[in-house]
């Protein structure tokens, strides 16, 4: 009998293997009953726990258990086994579990349409997404895009991680992106975003057409080349021209760095990669940018000798995902 307390551990340590997220998205989808008691026990534990959250994680929390008491609402038999997905996709989404799945369908109650979720998780390919209206998205590891099903009438989706867009153009029904505090709206164009949750800013660039980028502080046009940055803290944000292809060769499978810090460089490398870095204290080391590139599938040995050549960095394994900086 596979032992999914053991498993479960060992992905909160991030100590999971791939064949061990295998096996836990598996039992996600087929509502195992073992999976679901130890997410339940981590959503009490939460709840109990919220003093030692920051306010951020408050808010998270908050909206979640909203969701939640929203649908404890009498239901059908046949719609009892959707509700039980709703609490692991709740519990998961608090402590990361999300990221073990593909694709994740969302049942909500009565008229409500579905939302549907697509996930790349941390050392995964990249994922091409084909939505409803013809619009393609792509997806970077450790990225989760959200949306209703719905979207041919409301064009509107959540992203944490970084994407490319290639917008199917209707100027009836426009497109919105939402991630963190910003809002991204357009007819149809191409563009990039990245937000991921651990960095200090948001990126906006414009590959083809124009955006409008809306937050509480301002509102940003951007057109072809025009490069966004928004600091995830207190909404400044500067715009500059930057060429588009060089800065998100991802989108091809590459590897690449212009002008980066090496402390952003490395939380690159972390989700690229699915590893740990542990970073020796030295500010200093850490300002200075980067700038190379690297090809497909580069092992991550090879990528390290690369910046030890560099950098002069030293590393060492302390395990076979977790890797220590020295500088």
């Amino acid at each position: 009998m596979i032992n999914l307390r053991r498993i479960w551990t060992a992905y909160l340590e991030k100590k999971a293997t791939r064949k061990d997220k295998r096996i836990l998205t598996d039992a996600l989808k087929q509502n195992d009953e073992q999976l679901d008691a130890m997410t339940k026990d981590i959503w009490k534990k939460a709840e109990n726990d919220q003093q030692q959250y920051t306010e951020k994680d408050r808010v998270l929390f908050q909206k979640i258990k909203k969701r939640i008491d929203e649908e404890k609402a009498p239901q059908k038999k046949q719609r009892q086994r959707r509700l039980q997905i709703r609490h692991w996709v709740a519990a998961a989404s608090f402590i990361g579990l999300l990221g073990l799945a593909g694709w994740l369908v969302v049942s909500k109650q009565n008229s409500t349409p579905a939302v549907v979720e697509s996930i790349v998780g941390p050392g995964e390919d990249k994922q091409v997404v084909d939505l409803p209206d013809g619009s393609k998205v792509w997806l970077n590891a450790a990225t989760r895009l959200s949306y209703q099903e719905d979207f041919l009438n409301d064009r509107s989706l959540d992203l944490t991680g970084e994407a490319y867009f290639e917008v199917a153009k209707n100027p009836d029904v426009p497109f919105r992106v939402n991630f963190g505090n910003n809002e991204l709206l357009v007819t149809g164009t191409k563009f990039n975003i990245q937000a991921y949750y651990n960095e200090s800013e948001a990126r906006v660039h414009v590959r083809e057409g124009s955006v409008a980028v809306y937050n509480a502080q301002d509102t940003s046009r951007l057109v072809a080349n025009d490069k966004l940055a928004i600091h995830t803290e207190n909404g400044s944000h500067a715009v500059a021209q930057d060429v588009f292809e060089l800065q998100n060769m991802w989108i091809n499978r590459r590897l690449s760095f212009q002008n980066v810090p090496l402390d952003e460089v490395l939380r690159s490398i972390e989700r690229y990669y699915d590893v740990t870095i542990v970073q020796e204290e030295n500010t200093n080391k850490k300002r200075e940018h980067l700038t190379a590139v690297y090809p497909e599938n580069i092992a991550l040995d090879d990528l390290l000798k690369g910046l030890n050549y560099l950098q002069n960095i030293k590393y060492d394994f302390t395990t076979k995902d977790s890797i220590t900086i020295r500088f």
